[in-house]
């Protein structure tokens, strides 16, 4: 099986652990590299290409920090907003009180007592069939009670 080879091994080491020839630095470097070649000035590389020095400078300053940050503010203001009014009304339905099976009954036969139309009767029954606790007997009795008054005032 080949040996593979390890790429963060340099070279071969001596007795005491030191590589045997290290490279003189100094040597490798050609005269044309610099450090201050890498460094060009902003003139510089206007005199080079100025149209890609022109486009390079119209580029929009990214901003998505700022942008992020003003979104957020304004996704907290909106879920504050939400929260409330969720307040506003849990506190109206806490004053209204709890409301009994009794209450509910009450609640659908004061809407036939006042001569509902048909429409406004539809949605008391599936207003009443909602409320928690209604028996199916209780609902026939109340119905029957509205068909009896709306014939009579059909007279």
């Amino acid at each position: 099986m080949p040996k593979i080879k390890n790429s963060s091994f340099h070279g071969a080491r001596g007795p005491t652990g030191t590589f045997t020839s290290v490279p003189d630095v100094e040597e490798s470097e050609s005269d044309t590299d610099s450090d201050d070649s890498a460094w060009e000035t902003d003139e510089e590389l206007e005199k080079a290409d100025g149209d890609y020095f022109e486009a390079w400078q119209s580029q929009p300053i990214p901003r998505i920090y700022e942008e992020r940050l003003e979104r957020n503010v304004e996704k907290r203001e909106k879920a504050a907003a939400k929260r409330r009014a969720a307040e506003m009304r849990g506190a109206e339905h806490r004053e209204g009180g709890a409301m009994d099976n009794q209450q509910g009954k009450d609640r659908y036969a004061s809407v036939y007592r006042l001569g509902a139309t048909g429409v406004l009767a539809e949605f008391a029954v599936k207003r009443f069939r909602s409320h928690r606790g209604v028996r199916a007997k209780d609902l026939a009795i109340a119905q029957a009670e509205w068909e009896a008054k709306a014939k009579r005032m059909a007279m």
